[in-house]
């Protein structure tokens, strides 16, 4: 339990430093117990043969799609052929979310337009 006692420090510290808050009282008491379980169980769950190896390739996976994806994304802004960039018949928040659309409507109807 000494060592369950400084994972409890831990976590209320981390709390305190990253929000700038002090750790809410009424919740520590379930809080801290449950952040236990989980670290136990993770620990259990590393013991299982494959998992550290599945959790390393895992990883290295998802490193490199981010490293293709972020070269992708900035070989696409850095081409500068229309593709994706806004104004050119890009893609467009306001009418995938139907903002233009109703806008659009409005207008004709009260016959006043709503654009700048």
């Amino acid at each position: 339990m000494a060592g369950s006692r400084g994972a409890d420090f831990l976590v209320v510290s981390s709390y305190e430093e990253f929000t700038g808050n002090k750790f809410p009282e009424a919740i520590r008491d379930k809080f801290i117990p449950m952040v236990n379980m989980m670290r136990d169980a993770y620990r259990q769950a590393e013991r299982v043969p494959g998992v550290m190896l599945g959790q390393e390739i895992a990883g290295g996976v998802m490193q490199i799609t981010a490293k293709v994806a972020w070269k992708v994304l900035n070989g696409i802004r850095k081409k500068g052929d229309g593709c994706w960039q806004m104004n050119r018949g890009g893609f467009s928040r306001w009418r995938f979310l139907g903002i233009s659309g109703l806008k659009s409507h409005i207008s004709r109807k009260i016959g006043i337009p709503l654009t700048k």
